[in-house]
């Protein structure tokens, strides 16, 4: 019983102008690049899959082939982020144990960070990568006024890498009808199978937004000075 990683990469990259935001350079390689060397070496190529748009095939495969990860299989991604998830899930073989999901915009995941989720989910069932919220979380009604502040002492904002059984996965696909879930961590929430989440302290930053590339190389350029 092997387990496997899902990187997502098949966004549409709205927020970001257009272009594909995990084809971006940073450092001299693509964003989907450092996904896959930071992570990818804790599984058999075989069980490594990469969810792309159809319409970007050409464009990943020319990545792919260019920096020496052409034996990465590719799944083409749905309409939404749970139809991506569901067409890698179907990819793989029935007796996969965990399943790692990877955001392809979040290039500054740690293999540590994985290793860290894996054993959670090993001897939980799953694990999340999240971070506790400091910043004082307010609740606003309709028309933008604060109603309400929430204990931030119990608030985390999830990340990933997020890590669970294959046989959970698949079950709360099955059985939680819902298309607008923005992470894999809800549905098994709303399956009765409520992760384990492990604090993460180190850089993670998510690209949405092109000044986000910015930050991101300036992560990469000093990540030895910042996580000292």
């Amino acid at each position: 019983m092997h387990d496997a990683l899902i990187i997502a990469a098949a966004g549409t990259s709205t927020r970001f102008g257009g272009k594909n935001k995990v084809l971006e350079l940073l450092d001299d390689k693509p964003a989907v690049i450092h996904c896959l060397e930071n992570l990818a070496s804790e599984f058999k190529a075989e069980s490594i899959r990469l969810v792309v748009n159809q319409e970007q095939e050409r464009n990943f495969l020319d990545v792919l082939r260019q920096y020496g990860w052409s034996h990465i299989r590719l799944v083409y991604g749905g309409a939404t982020r749970s139809d991506s998830i569901r067409n890698a899930l179907e990819s793989l073989p029935e007796h996969t144990g965990l399943v790692a999901i990877h955001d392809a915009a979040r290039p500054l995941a740690t293999r540590k960070l994985l290793e860290q989720c894996l054993e959670q989910a090993r001897i939980h069932g799953a694990a999340i990568a999240a971070h506790p919220i400091t910043d004082t979380v307010k609740q606003a009604d309709n028309e933008h006024f604060a109603i309400n502040t929430l204990d931030r002492t119990t608030l985390w904002a999830a990340e990933t890498p997020q890590v669970a059984r294959y046989d959970w996965l698949v079950n709360a696909f099955k059985s939680v009808n819902l298309e607008n879930i923005t992470d894999e961590a809800q549905r098994l929430e709303l399956d009765g199978h409520p992760p384990k989440i492990v604090p993460n302290t180190s850089p993670n930053y998510k690209i949405t937004f092109p000044q986000d590339i910015e930050i991101v190389k300036y992560i990469l350029e000093n990540k030895n000075r910042l996580e000292q």
